[in-house]
Parts: C-alpha cells; structure tokens; sequence
C-alpha cells in the first residue's frame, strides 16, 4: 500500500535509506527531521514493513517572472528484496496522481547512475539538463585575494545570490528558504561548509563537500569578481590540493561527451499542446538546451 509517511515508520525509513544509499544514520535523522520533508515522503508499506520509498519535494521553475510549481523526486529506493515488482514506477505514479490533484504539472529528477536515464525514459521522463565539472589545482588558483569576509551562509543570502545568479537560465529550478537551510546545515553539519563571502564591491557563495585535499564545489554564484578570484579567496580559506566545480552546461551532441554530461530530467503531467504554462516551459527548454549562457539549470540537488 501507498500513502505518505508516518511517524512511525521512521526506523523503517532510516533502515532502507542506509541500506540502499549507504548514507548514515545521523544524516537521515537530519534530514527527516528538516520541514517539509516527511510529509513529502511516500512509502510502500507491505504488513508495517516500508518497501520503497520516494520524497517529492516542493520546486519552482522559473522562466523570467513566470514561476511554475513542481516537485522534485528524490532518494526513490526499493528494499532488495522486493525489486522487480514494479513499486518504484507505482510510487512515481503515485507522486504524479498527487501531483495532478494540487496542480503541479512538472516533475524533475536526477538519475543516480548512466542506466537509470533508460529506465526513467520509460516512464516519460525527458533528458533537460546536463552539466560539466571544471577542475583547478591550487597551482593554477590567484597566489593573492582582495580583502574579503567569509561567514556561515544563511538561507537569505543564499536564496537572494541565488535566485539573482542564476535567473538567466531558462528554465532554472528555484528552491525556497525552507530546501536552502536544510543545504545549508547539513553541509556544515555533514561536509566542509557552505560560505558566504563578500568585499568590497562583490559577494557570492560556495557549497563545499569532499576532504581537505580534494574538495567538490556543488554550486558556486557570485557577483562583482572573477571566477577564478572568487576561487582564489575558496582556496585560501580552505587550502586544499585541487578543486572541482560543478557548473550547468548546454546539451551537447555528441554521446558521452565528458563536458556536457546528462543530469536532469523532467516530466509535464499534461502535455505542452494542452496546458499554455507547460508550453512555456518546454519552448524556453527547447530554445536555451544548447545555449551555455542561458541553458536549463537544474543545481543543488540533494544528492
């Protein structure tokens, strides 16, 4: 059976989540914990037991000031030994049904491996963002920065940089306050941080993972500087041996191109002829997929 989470199924979720995506038990504590996300968890549940499980969390596309509701599919997973019964495809079904009924008509995913964009193709998911990693060695990195502050990020400065940053692409996946402080705090809490740096006459924001020699940079915006400046300042505070940047990218032509790598994907509850604000969508996804400066930006996810 179908339904959304209760809390008694707690332990039930945090033993599948361990078990599938290797996660700790201290992290999906804190991420159920976080507003909104239990009540935007499905689960299977056969005799009290939780199958599967799929959380669809609330997004907004934007393409300029038109903002469209949607959801965001994430951590779907089924107990090894109930797979091949079909119970994600039934969640995802059942996400979509849910969906309909508040009239949100976009879905979005990123799929955890290669094989799995075949397998989401199959239940009408379409590729619609792609990214590409930049990778610097500290050599490469400014020996000198401008006078700076560095601060925990909070969840304003984030969503204001944020939503200023990156609104040029079309369509770009917005969070609210809410998604930014769980990013926020479990990156500090689980990662290296996520901060907020300002001078005089820029500000901008990175949120960092991996370890002290090699860090992974999930999403970086600024304004009023230079990449590699705003990087320099990153290095100097961090002092690691390379970094990598995950930044969005235009669809590439070409199979298996390592700097346009498939990522996103995304599915219309009601088709493009029928709904005019899903026409929007798909038109500005069809018009800016390969275009680098304004391509479809699906970033920080929770992955």
């Amino acid at each position: 059976m179908i339904r959304f989470f209760k809390d008694t199924d707690l332990e039930n979720v945090i033993a599948l989540w361990t078990q599938v995506f290797g996660d700790s038990d201290d992290f999906v504590r804190a991420y159920m914990l976080h507003p909104t996300h239990a009540e935007s968890m499905l689960v299977d549940v056969d005799n009290d037991k939780v199958t599967a499980m799929l959380s669809m969390l609330p997004i907004q596309l934007m393409v300029d000031t038109l903002s469209v509701p949607g959801r965001y599919i994430y951590a779907v997973a089924t107990d090894p030994d109930y797979r091949g019964q079909g119970k994600a495809r039934a969640l995802v079904d059942y996400c979509h049904h849910d969906m309909c009924a508040r009239e949100e008509y976009v879905s979005v995913l990123v799929p955890s491996n290669a094989s799995l964009f075949d397998y989401y193709e199959k239940l009408d998911f379409a590729t619609a963002f792609s990214i590409r990693h930049v990778m610097f060695d500290r050599a490469a990195l400014p020996v000198s920065a401008p006078p700076f502050h560095i601060n925990p990020l909070s969840s304003e400065d984030f969503f204001r940089i944020r939503n200023r940053y990156f609104s040029v692409r079309k369509p770009f996946v917005m969070w609210d306050e809410i998604a930014l402080d769980y990013v926020t705090s479990s990156t500090s809490a689980f990662e290296i941080g996520a901060f907020h740096i300002s001078g005089e006459g820029f500000e901008g924001y990175a949120i960092c993972s991996g370890r002290e020699r090699s860090v992974f940079i999930g999403e970086m915006a600024y304004t009023g500087i230079s990449r590699e400046s705003f990087l320099g300042i990153i290095h100097s505070h961090i002092g690691a041996d390379r970094y990598t940047l995950r930044v969005g990218s235009p669809t590439s032509t070409i199979p298996g191109d390592p700097d346009h790598l498939p990522f996103g994907m995304i599915h219309y509850i009601e088709t493009p002829d029928s709904n005019p604000v899903i026409r929007i969508i798909d038109n500005a996804i069809k018009a800016n997929q390969e275009v680098d400066a304004t391509a479809p930006y699906l970033g920080l996810v929770l992955d």
